[in-house]
């Protein structure tokens, strides 16, 4: 792995090159400016993988590790070297947008009526039972499967398959949105946007037990 010293350089003949490159516009400076964002990848892509690693048995891991190189990308073009060196800086994008992808994919919430009414699929992912919510489009599931059932056919036709294919609801297995994009041949950005309103609709229409209290229990199917 590159060193942080070295890091720090190639970061800053970034930022020199792109100056001139946004100073000149000419096509070959933008162009070294391109070449080199892509060395500083390759480099630091243990930045990514590093923080991906724990998440290396889910199935949407190669979602995370090219959500995680996005976001290696963003800081290296916002990058301010007066706030703090370049690692700690594209650390703290990397870390924030893996965690919040592998929740987003791979943790929902269930009923437990649903679970015990539902013979699970073998995977390696957990499947979370606990209390309260998760931010960004995590689901609240009620305790009987009904409520679950209802809610699920609030979604449209092309939500229903979406939900499905990510989360593999019933006895078929969840997949990563690039497997996804694979089979029903959408665009990642239309899978992600359908995904997240669909889970936006199941939460609306999913409420807490009476008492607000859910099992805390983490189930691996």
């Amino acid at each position: 792995m590159i060193s942080e010293k070295e890091a720090q350089e190639l970061v800053q003949s970034l930022i020199d090159l792109r100056k001139v490159a946004n100073k000149t516009k000419d096509k070959k400076d933008l162009q070294r400016v391109s070449d080199l964002e892509g060395e500083c990848l390759i480099k630091m892509k243990d930045l990514v993988v590093n923080k991906a690693y724990k998440y290396r048995n889910f199935h949407n891991y190669p979602d995370l590790i090219q959500e995680g190189n996005e976001m290696l990308l963003k800081s290296l073009r916002n990058y301010n070297p007066d706030k703090s060196p370049f690692f700690y800086w594209a650390n703290q994008y990397i870390k924030t947008r893996i965690s919040r992808s592998a929740s987003n994919h791979s943790v929902v919430k269930f009923p437990m009526g649903y679970a015990k009414n539902h013979i699970p699929h073998r995977e390696k992912l957990p499947l979370m039972i606990d209390r309260g919510f998760l931010q960004d489009q995590q689901i609240e599931w009620k305790e009987n499967s009904e409520q679950f059932e209802k809610a699920f056919e609030k979604l449209n036709k092309l939500q229903k398959k979406i939900i499905i294919a990510l989360y593999g609801l019933g006895e078929k297995s969840g997949m990563s949105v690039s497997k996804a994009c694979k089979k029903l041949k959408y665009s990642r950005s239309k899978i992600i946007r359908i995904r997240n309103s669909a889970l936006l609709i199941l939460k609306e229409n999913l409420q807490l037990t009476e008492d607000g209290e859910m099992i805390d229990e983490e189930i691996y199917l």
